[in-house]
């Protein structure tokens, strides 16, 4: 086997955490791949991984000798893609995840008016608000808002959104934090919200630079859609992004019209850790546009 193959092998070993995850994804037996890490260990004369029946662990040799094994595969899909991407011409199947309501009204548009001319290019579309292992289900990219702590992949924050704090123009009058609250998946039971007031509000009229409320959860839905349906149905507050809460504005209103909540950070995350594929790149591009014009919206 060649020096380059025994450090892709050993690479998958380690990215996806075990010998039978890597060899699922080489396409090769189990045996075949304990086998290659044995020789690999031989010929450099070291043990690279430690391995329990649980878990596997690399040593400080096994540590260095993935970051090479790391570059040298940056170093060579680079050549592929600088060769590839000569013709400029996106194709091939683009895999995208992203919560539901950051799917619907992000990245679909977005792709679709970006590779409206390149049918050559086919999406494979996931709504997912969990976590998702890029490496190990071949996506692309992934949207997300807030930081992901995952050491293994590239992020880049794309934009930001604000929340809205709303509920439907029926709801009984009252203090609002005495309302039935509908929380996100997300949300803890008890819910911390914090407004500033807005720049351009008449301090004459609005005194208080800052608002604070606590919430009990008292709905819990797994989706923006049954939360939307909630709210429209007057069961109850809550929030929604700030360009959902816009396309309802004739059944919801802004709970708190003179202040705002805290910017909610959006982040692309991606595997490559060189040249991106050009459709890859392409989709990047469109969903920051995109969320650039819905932010300013």
């Amino acid at each position: 086997m060649s020096r380059y193959r025994q450090m892709a092998v050993f690479q998958d070993i380690v990215e996806t955490g075990s010998i039978t995850k890597a060899a699922d994804r080489l396409g090769l037996s189990k045996s075949v791949v304990s086998q290659h890490l044995k020789q690999l260990e031989l010929d450099l004369g070291v043990t690279l991984l430690t391995r329990t029946t649980r878990k596997q662990h690399l040593t400080v040799a096994g540590d260095a000798f993935f970051q090479q094994c790391c570059l040298m595969r940056t170093i060579v899909d680079n050549a592929w893609l600088d060769a590839q991407n000569q013709q400029q011409v996106p194709k091939g199947t683009l895999t995208v995840t992203a919560s539901n309501a950051i799917m619907d009204y992000l990245v679909i548009p977005a792709l679709a008016d970006c590779f409206r001319s390149f049918p050559a290019v086919k999406f494979n579309l996931r709504s997912d608000d969990g976590k998702t292992d890029l490496i190990q289900e071949g996506i692309d990219l992934a949207i997300r808002v807030g930081e992901s702590p995952s050491s293994n992949l590239k992020q880049r924050k794309i934009g930001q959104f604000r929340d809205v704090l709303c509920g439907h123009k029926t709801l009984p009058e009252g203090p609002i934090e005495l309302q039935p609250y509908i929380a996100h998946h997300w949300q803890q039971d008890k819910i911390h919200h914090f407004a500033m007031r807005k720049a351009d509000t008449d301090l004459r009229k609005v005194a208080e630079p800052t608002l604070s409320y606590d919430f009990i959860a008292t709905h819990r839905t797994n989706n923006y859609h049954a939360c939307l349906g909630l709210l429209k149905q007057s069961v109850g507050i809550g929030i929604l992004p700030e360009f959902i809460f816009q396309l309802h504005q004739a059944d919801l209103v802004d709970l708190l019209p003179h202040y705002q909540l805290a910017q909610s950070n959006v982040y692309a995350l991606h595997a490559y850790h060189g040249g991106m594929p050009v459709a890859v790149r392409m989709a990047l591009d469109a969903i920051m546009e995109r969320l650039s014009l819905l932010s300013s919206s």
